[in-house]
């Protein structure tokens, strides 16, 4: 992927910018408006003004919980300094007076803070309030807002109005979330009434014209025929034709279909296993295993640690993460400890530089503070702050594999993942034995009530998307019942989703593995039987594995990871939505019949069933087939939740010279999924059991 992509990330960091250096340019224009014509002109001068070196103005910045979960991922501390925020505080908190300074509002445009807007108006708490929202205004809040502050006669103080179009949360480059909590329960619940599905609905419509908008591209959109993925492509279609044929919009100079990218829409019930899935990558455990929200990730305390421990994950900032965030866990395990290897190396060279001594040890104050310091001095105390940095990283990287490593030895996750991943390929699902998963279900000393839940999920969804027999629905909650879980609920839900089956099938022929020849090395048959110590007595084995790091620290974790390389399967295992999203980037005709391979074949039938919409063709035209070149860019959007487990899948299996930019309603873990899950039964969840006690 090229820098001169485009990126939501890098555009919507340049329009909170902007936003920010708004009371800095001195605009002659005072016109009241809230559409996104004004936001662009906005957007223009304020660059302007900065590239002319104006005066940065100290200011306030207003957030509400949307506002501030934007902005955290995107922005530092440091970084609101320089652009003049000397404080930032919520809407909802008490605020006292602290006139002469303006105000930057940046909230979403709700009545409940339409309101406080005007209570803040009314109370004279600013100088001059410049107000920006998340989406767009409606026009009864435009107007609330006009008669609020007329009614208190503090109108003046309103500076501007702006429409932002950033109701999304941009993560990394490639991925954002419209953070819409439990999403997936929201679009299924059977209890829900039309009114309360079509909101939701506009909630997606209205984050995804964020993304669009932010990026300033008229895609073609793709969804597949049938459920909420079709209704927002045709809302969303709707809504950009209106951009497009308005007379002032930002859309009016749209690029020519050849150059525009794709926007694809999927269904979570296109692939409901990946999100219960075990995973082995880095960042996809962090996400299951440890708390991980907005790239700052939390690690509980210990004996060793009685307080929360939390870390920012910077892709930009780190170059460690940028690198091993997506690869899989053994392999990070031993980068941490080349990293410290190649620390403590550079440590010798420049202490050996400087004439120091003492091995780690950098210089102490005496030595800095002698005077007529060589040249060489110079030099190493100028790579002081860096070794610094790197050690802080180390440290850091160090504390987060500990902690993944030490749920995975308390919970046995090596059989978990080991079954899933073989009950997730079409090819492998045929060898995996009922009673194998059934065992593992029924052990009370591996995992958690959660993890036999998901593997139990995860094998009745795979059996009755093969069309399989393979283990009643009664023998898998008899097993759970009998490893200690008694809430399956979420269990109960998956039995009775009478919509899965279509989708179900679409996802089984999408995971139709490469074929291997028994006896060639590197076969999945011969990885399958190194792998296979590790399940039944070879859990003891993990576990005497994994005590070594409590013992020996880096090198325990290096130790572990030699031990686990033979649980990596370097097989394609492109999931689902990996394998359409390519079947739609390739474009090709109905009637090509190129593809070559089953999982290929079935793609680019699934792919040519999906629905088109151009925002650019006239209102009620019939849709147009786009151009058979391929896209060179693609914007996904999961309706319903997304994971980093699928993230991490499609990147590693987007072509080069190709982007994709991945997108989902929300990131939830699996915890959070199975959650939702239960609750779309409308039981309570039942009360815990205590195990007998014998004698």
């Amino acid at each position: 992927m090229e820098d001169a992509e485009v990126w939501p990330l890098d555009r919507q960091k340049e329009a909170v910018e902007n936003m920010l250096r708004a009371p800095d340019v001195d605009d002659e224009d005072d016109t009241l408006g809230a559409d996104s014509l004004s936001f662009d002109r906005h957007r223009d001068s304020a660059a302007d003004g900065a590239a002319a070196g104006s005066r940065v103005t100290w200011k306030i910045l207003i957030y509400d919980d949307i506002g501030r979960d934007i902005i955290a991922p995107i922005l530092r501390v440091t970084e609101l300094r320089a652009l003049g925020v000397t404080l930032h505080l919520s809407l909802n908190s008490r605020r006292q007076p602290i006139p002469d300074v303006p105000a930057v509002y940046f909230v979403a445009p709700t009545s409940e803070n339409i309101a406080r807007i005007c209570e803040d108006c009314k109370n004279q708490l600013y100088d001059s309030m410049w107000l920006n929202f998340s989406s767009s205004l409606p026009r009864a809040e435009l107007e609330a807002l006009a008669e609020g502050t007329a009614s208190s006669g503090s109108t003046s103080r309103i500076a501007r109005v702006f429409d932002m179009y950033s109701a999304f949360v941009s993560l990394e480059r490639p991925l954002f979330s419209l953070h819409m909590r439990d999403s997936f329960a929201a679009l299924n619940n059977p209890r829900l009434t039309e009114r309360d599905i079509e909101a939701q609905l506009e909630r997606v419509v209205s984050g995804a014209m964020s993304v669009i908008i932010t990026m300033r591209v008229l895609p073609i959109i793709r969804a597949p025929r049938g459920g909420p993925a079709e209704m927002v492509a045709a809302a969303l279609a709707a809504r950009l034709r209106e951009l497009v044929v308005g007379r002032q919009s930002v859309l009016g100079n749209a690029p020519s279909l050849l150059e525009r990218p794709l926007f694809v829409i999927f269904d979570r019930t296109l692939d409901l296993p990946v999100m219960l899935h075990h995973t082995w990558t880095y960042q996809a455990l962090a996400h299951d295993l440890l708390t991980l929200a907005l790239n700052r990730v939390s690690l509980k305390p210990t004996e060793q640690h009685a307080q929360t421990r939390t870390y920012d994950l910077d892709v930009k900032g780190d170059s460690f993460w940028a690198a091993n965030a997506g690869r899989p866990f053994p392999q990070v395990a031993e980068a941490v400890e080349a990293a410290l290897a190649a620390y403590r190396k550079d440590v010798e060279a420049v202490n050996a530089q400087a004439g120091a001594v003492g091995g780690d040890t950098l210089f102490d104050e005496t030595q800095l503070a002698q005077g007529g310091a060589s040249d060489a001095l110079s030099r190493a105390v100028a790579q002081l702050p860096e070794l610094r940095k790197r050690k802080q990283i180390i440290d850091m990287h160090t504390n987060i594999a500990t902690a993944l490593l030490d749920c995975i030895k308390d919970r046995a996750l090596d059989g978990f993942f080991q079954l899933e991943d073989q009950l997730m390929s079409a090819s492998a699902r045929a060898a995996v034995e009922t009673e194998s998963v059934l065992s593992l279900l029924r052990d009370p000393a591996r995992g958690t009530p959660l993890d036999k839940l998901r593997l139990a999920l995860i094998f009745y969804l795979s059996a009755a998307a093969a069309g399989s027999e393979q283990g009643s629905i009664a023998q898998v909650r008899e097993a759970l019942t009998a490893g200690g879980c008694v809430d399956v609920r979420a269990l109960d839900y998956a039995a009775d989703l009478k919509a899965f089956s279509p989708s179900a099938a679409a996802a089984a022929s999408l995971m139709v593995g490469t074929p291997q020849r028994a006896g060639v090395p590197g076969t999945r048959d011969q990885k399958n039987t190194a792998a296979a110590g590790l399940d039944g007595a070879g859990g003891s084995h993990l576990e005497k594995l994994m005590s070594t790091v409590v013992e020996h620290g880096v090198k325990g974790l290096t130790q572990v990871a030699q031990n686990f390389n033979k649980l990596i399967i370097e097989d394609d295992k492109a999931l689902p939505v990996a394998r359409l999203v390519d079947a739609l980037m390739e474009n090709r005709s109905p009637n090509d019949t190129s593809a070559t391979g089953t999982a290929a074949s079935s793609a680019l039938a699934t792919a040519n069933d999906f629905v088109l919409f151009d925002p650019k063709a006239p209102k009620n035209s019939a849709p147009a087939r786009a151009s058979q070149r391929p896209f060179h860019q693609a914007i996904v959007l999961v309706v319903g939740g997304g994971n980093y487990v699928e993230y991490q899948n499609i990147l590693d299996h987007t072509k080069p010279g190709r982007s994709v930019v991945y997108g989902s309603t929300e990131l939830c873990n699996s915890e959070q999924f199975v959650a939702q899950l239960s609750s779309l039964t409308g039981r309570e969840a039942p009360e815990a059991i205590a195990p007998a006690v014998d004698g």
